[in-house]
């Protein structure tokens, strides 16, 4: 699994700091704590997300390849998402 990716489903609540703004990564490729800023966009997702569950996005990876099935998608990856 790209590292976006599974940084991605790996993330927990307690892990997402909505009052700085940031993301605390520590599953990263080195092993090393850090903290990504959020976007306005990703805030807004995420704040409007429940909370009700350990992980923000339990099944993206499913849905996600599923959508580019779907759209006829080919050779594209989590991580193409990245700007």
């Amino acid at each position: 699994m790209p590292e976006g990716r599974s940084e991605v489903l790996g993330l927990e609540w307690d892990r997402v700091n909505f009052s700085r703004g940031v993301l605390q990564l520590e599953a990263t490729k080195n092993g090393s704590w850090r903290e990504i800023p959020m976007t306005q966009a990703a805030y807004d997702v995420l704040s409007a997300l429940p909370k009700d569950r350990p992980r923000p996005f339990p099944s993206v990876g499913t849905a996600f390849d599923g959508a580019l099935e779907r759209a006829g998608i080919k050779n594209f990856h989590f991580h193409d998402l990245q700007t």
